[in-house]
């Protein structure tokens, strides 16, 4: 009945809201990271251990208490325990200034590397055919 979709469209919308507060910290993250690469390690990790270890732990209550209130089984809930499954994880940049916030920087440049490998593969296959 419209009620129960009033309570759907509700929902949706609040699972957006979550969201987009959740993306808006991630990107400053990223903002901050932009900023530090390129420099040396050890500034590299001072400015991530003053700047970005307090977003990480705001981040982390942000992560709990949005999961106490979301259901589980929303697209929004399962995407919040992925990131709590891995959160130790994600923020070892945080004492290591060698490691990246994630493995993009690494994972570009290997799969332009080998989608030219492929495409010089499929080059020599068809010349020689």
């Amino acid at each position: 009945d419209q009620f129960d979709l009033a309570l759907e469209d509700l929902e949706t919308a609040m699972a957006v809201i979550h969201a987009e507060d959740g993306v808006k910290r991630i990107r400053e993250l990223y903002r901050i990271e932009a900023e530090l690469r390129g420099l040396d390690l050890e500034t590299r990790l001072n400015g991530r251990q003053e700047r970005s270890t307090p977003l990480v732990a705001d981040m982390q209550t942000w992560l709990v208490h949005h999961r106490a209130r979301v259901a589980t089984k929303s697209p929004l809930g399962e995407a919040l325990a992925y990131i709590a499954k891995y959160w130790d994880g994600r923020k070892l940049f945080l004492t290591d200034s060698r490691i990246e916030i994630d493995t993009d920087v690494v994972e570009q440049p290997l799969s332009q590397l080998f989608c030219g490998l492929a495409g010089l593969s499929l080059q020599a296959t068809t010349l020689a055919a």
